[in-house]
């Protein structure tokens, strides 16, 4: 199956791509917070004992690499939000 030149350039798959866009889409929606790792997998809106495919993990470290999503540790916990970028500068549909 082939895949876009952007997906190509950025390393990425559909899966994963729509993972970039779930969690994205998850943070935009909670702008003014930020959530743990299991918080931030509990709003993708899957059971919580649910186990986290890789992929999730992949998109959420490009994520954080294209400042799309930052991250910060608090009293040992490490919290995600909305980075400085945004994802559709990325992306292409």
């Amino acid at each position: 199956m082939p895949i876009t030149k952007r997906q190509f350039e950025l390393g990425v798959d559909p899966e994963i791509q729509h993972w970039m866009k779930e969690i994205y889409s998850r943070l935009s929606k909670h702008k003014n917070e930020a959530f743990t790792y299991n918080e931030l997998w509990g709003l993708a809106g899957v059971p919580a004992l649910t186990s986290v495919p890789p992929s999730f993990d992949y998109a959420l470290g490009k994520l954080l690499g294209l400042n799309v999503v930052e991250t910060r540790t608090v009293k040992g916990a490490s919290y995600y939000t909305l980075g400085t970028k945004k994802l559709e500068e990325h992306l292409v549909a």
